[in-house]
C-alpha cells in the first residue's frame, strides 16, 4: 500500500493501478473468430490492451519494448486466427502504433488537407509499407484522378503488391477496382506488332544526334498514322493505358501513356530523348504480357 502511494505520488498511476496481464492470444483470437462483425475492434481493444499492461508494470516499459511485444502479440494473433483476418491484424496494429506508441511516418501530415496524421480517423487510417500514412479518402481520390495507377502519390514510387492488395479490399479502395480490371485488360490489348512500333520509335528517339531531328519528326508522324488504322479497342490501350516506367536519368516516375508521349513528343514539349526512354521502357513491359 505504501508503495502504491509512493507511487500516485509520483505521478505514476498506472503503475500503482494494477493491470491484469492479457489473456492469451489463443484466448483472444477465438474471442474476435467468434464476433467477426466487431473483429476490428477487437483486435484494437487488445493490443491497447496490451500495451496498457506493459506501461502498467513496475518499473514502466519504454516505448521499444512495448513495440516490441505489441510485434509479438501480432505474431502470435496471426497464427492463431485465419489467413483471411490477416488484413485486419495489420490495421490494428497500425492504428494502435499511432494512438499508442506515437508512431512518425515519413509524412508528418495529410496529403490533401495537410492535417496531422493523428486527426485520421480510425476507419479512413491505412500505413503502406514505405511508412507513408494516408487518409483513405484522399488516397483513392488521388489514385482515381491518375487512373488507377498504383503509385504513392507522395513518393511517386510504386505500391507494394501487399499494399494494392490492402487499398483495394478497404471499403474506401474498392472503388479502384474496375480501374484496376480495365488496365490489366489493356496490358493485353497489344498486337505485337503494335508493340514493335513502339519499339522502333522509341529506339529512333533515343538515338536522334541531328540538329533538325528530321528522322525523329518523320517518325513520329508515321506512328501517328499507324495509330489511326488501330482497332478501336486497341487504340484505347494506347492512349489510356498508364505505364510503369521512370526516367533513366533522374528516377523519376513517368506517369504516362504511350498515346501521351508521343503527341507530347510532337508538339515539343516533352524532350526526344526522354520519351525515347519511356518508349523502350514501355515496349519492353508489353512485350512481356
Amino acid at each position: 500500500m505504501v508503495n502504491n502511494l509512493e507511487l500516485i505520488a509520483e505521478g505514476r498511476v498506472n503503475s500503482a493501478v494494477s493491470t491484469a496481464e492479457p489473456r492469451s492470444a489463443r484466448e483472444a483470437a477465438r474471442d474476435i473468430v467468434a464476433n467477426r462483425n466487431r473483429n476490428e475492434v477487437l483486435l484494437c481493444e487488445d493490443f491497447e490492451m496490451v500495451a496498457q499492461w506493459m506501461k502498467s508494470r513496475n518499473p514502466p516499459a519504454d516505448g521499444d519494448a512495448i513495440r516490441a511485444r505489441l510485434v509479438k502479440r501480432r505474431t502470435l494473433l496471426q497464427a492463431a486466427l485465419p489467413t483471411s483476418l490477416s488484413g485486419a491484424v495489420s490495421k490494428a496494429f497500425a492504428t494502435v502504433e499511432r494512438e499508442c506508441l506515437q508512431k512518425q511516418y515519413a509524412n508528418s501530415t495529410t496529403m490533401t488537407t495537410l492535417e496531422p496524421i493523428a486527426s485520421i480517423p480510425r476507419d479512413a487510417f491505412f500505413v503502406s509499407e514505405d511508412n507513408y500514412a494516408w487518409d483513405m479518402e484522399e488516397l483513392v481520390q488521388a489514385l482515381a484522378c491518375n487512373g488507377g495507377v498504383m503509385r504513392n502519390p507522395l513518393s511517386r514510387d510504386l505500391f507494394s503488391n501487399a499494399d494494392i492488395e490492402a487499398i483495394l479490399d478497404h471499403p474506401m479502395g474498392r472503388q479502384l477496382r474496375p480501374m484496376q480490371e480495365a488496365q490489366h485488360r489493356m496490358q493485353h490489348g497489344f498486337r505485337p506488332s503494335t508493340v514493335a512500333w513502339i519499339s522502333k520509335l522509341g529506339s529512333i528517339l533515343l538515338n536522334e544526334q541531328s540538329s533538325d531531328a528530321a528522322s525523329s519528326r518523320a517518325a513520329i508522324d508515321e506512328f501517328l498514322a499507324y495509330m489511326a488504322t488501330l482497332p478501336a479497342a486497341e487504340r484505347q490501350a494506347v492512349d489510356a493505358l498508364k505505364i510503369a516506367a521512370s526516367d533513366g536519368h533522374t528516377g523519376q516516375a513517368y506517369d504516362y501513356t504511350v498515346g501521351d508521349s508521343v503527341r507530347d513528343a510532337k508538339m515539343n514539349t516533352t524532350c526526344f530523348h526522354k520519351v525515347g526512354d519511356f518508349l523502350a521502357q514501355a515496349a519492353s513491359y508489353l512485350g512481356r504480357r
